[in-house]
């Protein structure tokens, strides 16, 4: 339909959709189908629609966006429009935004446009940024005539108590410890009613007794408040320990596509957010429970004194709680946003410093300072505006409680007059008013923490949801855990398709090849070929779309864990060394690892002469990233590393790269005389003519495959080009 056909659908509108942010760096896309979909009263998980949307390390793309909402059952169109034409499409759209950004249109009023980015949150952009950022694509989608509802908005307090089914006893300590100060409560209203009606008429006797019941109420309400704080305080460092532990053991056990999506700021963030969510929970659990007890128990005495005056005390306490829910509507998306923002800020501090030494030499750290700056000067916004919410909190309750005093005591004032009522009722009612009111405002507190709380509890929930690496959640035949179990280093790989994109071609197609026990195969081709990529799905880091890769004739489920750490090693590009000692390095944290397997592995990668010349041998300090180090000593290292278990699999992917001809060829010999398999990626090809056979790749396809001789005989093949152009 063209657009002179179409007409105008809304002028000066705004609808909200539900708030959905992206959890990894790609999923703009998934997130803002999300949002609509949800809009329409469909509820899907966001792990569904990554998959549904083909997210990948690269993102996700328009076309696929629209496929998933058709599978779902949207009418699903693109359109190419100028910003003053998008009113003849039906909001909610998704807009492409910076040509790198999906997000949802909610309206327009005015020259003021309203989206909501998965990003941040909501947000309001003038014309100016809106024409600029907005690339002139947008998708329409609405629901089609087989769309159905399906489920429902995921209940936050659910996902808050699941965390507590550990943790119930204490929690019921506490909510016991809160009930018994409605004792005091009820005491402290008594003896003031009759202290007035009383004490200060003629029965003076009274005096003394009651002011002891005063005391010793005063002595047992501070006894158990104490034992309270007491055990709030030990439930939250049991809570905060165990959450956290169980936390980061989850994260070591996701598959590596989930931490290349992910920023180790980020990451780093949102394990601080648990700490967060712990606190909360292991200081409110209790005051929950034994809020809502006090409130009804203070209620019905409440009503046993006065009823009319114990309706206005409800009716205080109804606004109380309307006029923060329309506050906290707000700080919801504003925390969202503010986290959003705090994630984005550490995530490119870390990412910077990591790569401190490109900055310098490229001198780009005014460049690196501005885009951090940027992302922190996002963080205090969204802080600002947090703070300026958190005034109307705290003093709409004083405003009310002080509304609520006025009234009561002049209504009560009006009916003492009238004989309705005693002095000492009245000042017993405000007593009651005064503990009605603070667990209500406890109540509302916490409900505004919990709302608050619900972009941290998304954050920490896609971690928890993400399915585990395979190794990690496959059963399977398992070998007997004995040290001396070993697999025999035979590794088939059978018609291996696999790419990062689902919805998109392979990139790696129909691949085989069949190592034995000993052997030594090499994969060469151009940068791009997806030569790291078939040494990733023979270690088990990627699982391929089709065909199987075999370990001595078994997948790797039929093996135990234990077995395939020992067997099989891979060394790639990125070396990785942390803060510790050599030794650490080299064992991986094992105290019980022997010196003479340390000591081979690092001499068969001829690194130990000059391990042993620095002060401390083995104990000598490697600083973060192996800084202290140079690039071929870290490479070295890395390779002692996949040494130490003596595996029967070792995959090298360029790991000699940084080193000289001569020292590559001492760590050759050495891995022969092991008598290891190895699968070998290599540029440099002069490493691998002597291998059984040689794979040549191009664009993921396997072009060539033989050995050396057999490949240099065709003078024009692919093999024979790279071998000239590397002697060239």
């Amino acid at each position: 339909m063209d657009k002179e056909s179409r007409k105008i659908l809304w002028k000066n509108r705004r609808i909200r959709v539900p708030s959905v942010l992206q959890m990894e760096m790609t999923e703009c896309g998934a997130a803002s189908l999300s949002m609509v979909m949800r809009y329409y009263k469909l509820f899907l998980p966001l792990e569904k629609l990554r998959i549904d949307c083909g997210v990948s390390r690269d993102g996700s793309n328009a076309m696929n966006m629209v496929r998933a909402a058709r599978s779902h059952g949207f009418e699903a169109r693109g359109f190419k429009h100028e910003p003053d034409e998008l009113n003849m499409l039906k909001l909610p759209l998704i807009l492409h935004w910076n040509f790198n950004h999906f997000v949802v249109l909610e309206g327009r009023r005015g020259k003021n446009f309203y989206i909501n980015d998965p990003a941040g949150g909501r947000r309001r952009v003038d014309y100016d940024e809106f024409d600029r950022s907005f690339t002139g694509l947008a998708l329409e989608i609405k629901p089609g005539e087989n769309f159905k509802p399906e489920g429902r908005r995921e209940s936050l307090l659910a996902s808050l108590f699941s965390r507590m089914k550990n943790v119930k006893t204490a929690v019921f300590y506490i909510f016991l410890c809160s009930v018994l100060l409605a004792v005091p409560g009820i005491i402290i209203p008594t003896a003031s009613r009759i202290f007035v009606d009383d004490v200060l008429g003629s029965n003076h006797d009274w005096l003394l007794p009651l002011i002891v019941a005063l005391f010793l109420t005063m002595l047992v309400r501070s006894y158990i408040v104490w034992l309270q704080r007491t055990a709030i305080l030990k439930l939250s460092i049991k809570f905060i320990v165990s959450t956290a532990s169980g936390l980061f053991h989850h994260i070591l056990r996701m598959p590596p596509e989930f931490y290349y999506q992910r920023s180790p700021g980020d990451l780093q963030y949102r394990i601080s957010l648990n700490r967060d969510i712990a606190d909360m929970l292991s200081g409110d659990a209790g005051e929950v429970f034994a809020s809502f007890f006090m409130v009804f128990f203070y209620l019905i005495v409440m009503f046993q004194y006065d009823v009319p005056l114990a309706l206005v005390g409800v009716i205080i306490a109804f606004l109380n709680i309307i006029a923060l829910r329309m506050v906290n509507r707000r700080r919801q998306d504003l925390n969202e946003g503010c986290i959003q923002a705090k994630c984005k800020m550490i995530g490119t501090f870390v990412s910077g410093i990591q790569m401190i030494e490109t900055i310098k030499a490229s001198a780009s750290d005014f460049d690196f300072f501005s885009k951090w700056a940027g992302h922190q000067a996002k963080s205090i916004n969204a802080e600002r505006k947090m703070s300026v919410s958190s005034v109307y909190i705290s003093a709409l309750p004083e405003l009310l409680s002080g509304l609520n005093n006025a009234v009561i005591l002049v209504f009560g004032a009006w009916r003492v007059i009238n004989g309705d009522m005693t002095m000492g009722m009245l000042v017993a009612f405000q007593v009651l008013m005064g503990g009605f009111l603070g667990p209500v405002a406890t109540l509302t507190g916490i409900g505004a923490k919990i709302q608050e709380a619900k972009g941290a509890v998304d954050k920490i929930n896609d971690i928890l949801n993400y399915e585990k690496a395979p190794v990690f959640r496959e059963t399977g035949e398992h070998l007997p855990k004995d040290d001396k179990i070993f697999l025999e280093g035979r590794l088939e790989m059978k018609n291996i398709t696999f790419g990062y994109a689902p919805l998109s071609e392979p990139l790696i197609k129909d691949f085989s090849l069949l190592l034995k026990p000993g052997g030594r195969i090499a994969v060469v081709g151009r940068s791009g070929s997806g030569k790291s990529t078939v040494a990733k799905i023979a270690a088990g880091l990627y699982k391929p779309w089709e065909g199987e890769v075999l370990l001595d004739g078994k997948p790797a489920g039929a093996y135990s864990r234990q077995c395939l750490e020992r067997s099989l090693a891979i060394v790639d590009q990125d070396i990785a060394m942390f803060s510790g000692t050599i030794r650490e390095n080299l064992s991986m944290w094992n105290p019980l690892a022997p010196d003479n397997d340390m000591i081979k592995a690092a001499m068969d990668s001829d690194i130990h002469l000059e391990i042993a010349e620095r002060p401390g041998g083995y104990g000598a300090e490697c600083i973060e990233d192996g800084r202290n180090f140079s690039g071929g000593q870290r490479q070295r290292m890395e390779i002692a590393r996949s040494l130490f278990n003596s595996p029967s699999i070792l995959i090298l992917d360029e790991a000699t790269s940084s080193l000289d001809p001569e020292t590559e060829k001492i760590i050759d010999d050495n891995l022969r005389r092991r008598g290891c398999s190895c699968l070998i990626v290599a540029h440099r090809l002069s490493t691998i003519r002597d291998c059984d056979e040689i794979i040549v790749m191009d664009a993921g396809n396997i072009v060539q495959r033989g050995t050396h001789e057999q490949l240099m005989s065709f003078s024009d093949g692919f093999y024979a080009r790279l071998i000239n152009s590397e002697q060239s």
